[in-house]
């Protein structure tokens, strides 16, 4: 559930005791209340309410996890100072600002928040003449919050293109009931779809860095990265990582634009199995099985020690090695890979892409298998990549 709040553009996290803001933007703090004007916030229908067994939103999730996750009400005020009970305050000569505010929860993963927030203020701190600058979420301050009884968590979204869809949302959203789900503990609201984009000149932003790493030239970067359904072998196979494993990270990515879904998206997993043996042997299905050198250097890996420990994704426990965090090992002294069962059957990459056909599906899957190699050196850069047949004939003709 997203917050629309005028003013501050901010990510917002549950420091245990207090609740970290991490502010986008901050207006000045005055005292000259008769100034200020206030917009009262209308009184809307009865909202429709969802039956209590029927799994609704974020329930149907397979990693949905309540426990982890924290409300967020339509109404809430966050620190008094941008809004006080229903209204919304403003200067008389500033218009409304509409914000996305993103909560996390520090009580289940402290370690995730804090290192989250390191990125952030690296980011913020870099160049912002660098090309790449357009294309990320960057914070300018953060600050503290009280923590209440009635936690609230929401995600940052990427920007709009066209800042009046969300004043149109904003003023609509007063007047339509939202339908829920109330639960024991907590309530689930249905999201919103905003529409078709009114303009096609959008800056996609990453707006999520909770799971990544400053790489450091000196040493080897081993530390596990990246989402599940992105992550390179390297990474689960702890042979160390560089740049190319966001190489790896796009390749898996575009089918997600291309076709709608995760190119290793695998749900049906045997209960107790853990996700990280499901992921690899998707792979082998779709690309093969590894070379020999990444098995040596996956078997040389078992032996390196990380400090401090890290919790691992796949039991909770904190754990000082690849084997430990993502229960390995994968192969044997031979090479094999363990879990063979696993192992999908009659699955080929070609089959995943349907929204291609003939010439122009083959080109594709010729650029997409430059990224999607085992060994990390055998990836084409981003530099090589935008010379590739297949993007260079999607790209718009001068």
């Amino acid at each position: 559930m997203s917050v629309i709040v005028p003013f501050v553009e901010a990510i917002v996290t549950n420091q245990c005791r207090h609740r970290r803001v991490l502010l986008r933007s901050l207006p000045p703090i005055r005292s000259l209340s008769f100034l200020r004007a206030q917009t009262r916030l209308r009184t809307k229908a009865p909202a429709e309410e969802i039956a209590p067994d029927v799994a609704f939103e974020e329930e149907s999730y397979p990693s949905y996890n309540p426990q982890a996750a924290l409300e967020v009400h339509p109404g809430d005020v966050l620190n008094g100072r941008f809004c006080q009970k229903l209204t919304r305050r403003r200067w008389r000569w500033q218009r409304d600002r509409y914000v996305v505010l993103k909560f996390q929860d520090c009580n289940y993963a402290p370690e995730d928040v804090e290192h989250e927030l390191r990125i952030l203020k690296h980011i913020a701190s870099a160049n912002p003449s660098h090309e790449g600058s357009n294309f990320v979420r960057t914070i300018v301050d953060s600050f503290d919050v009280p923590r209440p009884d009635d936690l609230k968590q929401s995600n940052i979204l990427v920007p709009f293109e066209d800042e009046s869809i969300i004043e149109e949302f904003a003023n609509e959203i007063l007047d339509i009931p939202i339908p829920m789900k109330k639960g024991k503990d907590r309530t689930v609201y249905q999201s919103f779809h905003l529409g078709k984009p009114r303009s096609w000149a959008l800056w996609p932003k990453i707006t999520d860095f909770g799971q990544a790493k400053r790489i450091n030239e000196s040493e080897m970067n081993i530390l596990p990265i990246q989402p599940e359904a992105y992550r390179a072998p390297e990474v689960f196979l702890g042979t160390g990582y560089t740049y190319s494993a966001d190489i790896w990270n796009l390749g898996a990515l575009i089918w997600m634009l291309m076709e709608g879904k995760d190119l290793f998206c695998r749900s049906d997993i045997p209960s107790g199995t853990p996700r990280s043996h499901v992921r690899l042997a998707e792979m082998i299905a779709l690309l093969g099985p590894p070379p020999p050198e990444l098995v040596e250097r996956a078997r040389e890996a078992q032996k390196w020690k990380w400090t401090p420990r890290v919790r691992s994704w796949e039991t909770g426990e904190l754990c000082d090695n690849i084997n430990d965090f993502f229960v390995g090992p994968f192969f044997d002294e031979d090479g094999r890979f363990l879990h063979n069962d696993l192992i999908p059957k009659n699955l080929k990459l070609e089959d995943t892409v349907t929204v291609l056909e003939g010439n122009e599906k083959q080109l594709f899957l010729d650029f997409a298998k430059k990224m999607l190699r085992w060994l990390p050196e055998e990836r084409q850069s981003a530099a090589e990549l935008l010379h590739d047949p297949w993007l260079r004939s999607n790209l718009p003709q001068k």
